[in-house]
């Protein structure tokens, strides 16, 4: 809130009179969204799913997306899964898209199977939402949702290893 034209921007608990208590103001910042700090549950988890000898691999990997962001994330959003960094010239292994409405603080589970993977070696999956395949020229993700904090779009998993049957 701002009181007035040349106050700043803040946080302010409000009644239902309208009357405003002053919470906190940081010059140079626009407060929004205030969050109070409390413990929350884990977000869900898919196990891993291990064989420890196999001749073919299927890498499963669980992307869980959430949107915390001050609108929701339309159905249809990609998201992209790497075989390691694609900043570092990682490879594109895939695109899944999300089938829901994701509001505020809602997940959705993005299944991605990589079929025969490298053997013998460990490997790191790197996901990247809202990106259709890098921008090589820009060196960023190739999305089209604009965001105010885009560097939240990436995750990884690492030590995914798999060994031919012996």
């Amino acid at each position: 809130m701002k009181p007035t034209p040349k106050s700043l921007w803040g946080i302010y608990l409000v009644d239902v009179f309208d009357n405003a208590t002053w919470i906190a103001e940081i010059e140079g910042a626009a407060l929004f969204e205030p969050q109070a700090l409390a413990s929350r549950p884990r977000p869900p988890v898919i196990p891993d799913k291990i064989k420890p000898t196999c001749r073919t691999a299927e890498v499963h990997v669980a992307d869980i997306y959430s949107g915390p962001g001050l609108q929701g994330v339309p159905p249809g959003l990609p998201v992209s899964f790497y075989h390691n960094d694609p900043r570092a010239g990682g490879q594109l292994l895939g695109v899944e898209y999300t089938t829901s409405l994701l509001l505020p603080g809602q997940t959705e589970q993005m299944p991605f199977v990589w079929m025969n993977p490298p053997m013998n070696q460990t490997l790191t999956v790197y996901i990247v939402a809202d990106d259709e395949g890098w921008n090589a020229v820009d060196n960023r993700p190739a999305g089209k949702h604009s965001e105010c904090r885009e560097e939240n779009n990436f995750g990884f998993v690492t030590d995914i290893f798999c060994r031919p049957e012996t």
